[in-house]
């Protein structure tokens, strides 16, 4: 589990803007964008828009 994970599963919102995730992270914008597409591809974080980011698909309203 990466640091980043860790850091999103102790947050309790139903979803994340790419914002959200450059304040909790420790990354630069190239290396968060290089991490969030990891999880995405890992089915750990879902995009549900440009931008905005869920790691429950069930827990957003669309």
């Amino acid at each position: 589990m990466s640091n980043l994970e860790k850091q999103l599963n102790k947050i309790k919102k139903s979803y994340f803007s790419f914002a959200d995730l450059r304040k909790i992270s420790l990354l630069d914008d190239a290396g968060l964008r290089v991490a969030i597409s990891r999880l995405v591809k890992a089915e750990k974080l879902y995009k549900i828009y440009k931008g905005y980011y869920c790691l429950d698909k069930s827990r957003v309203d669309l």
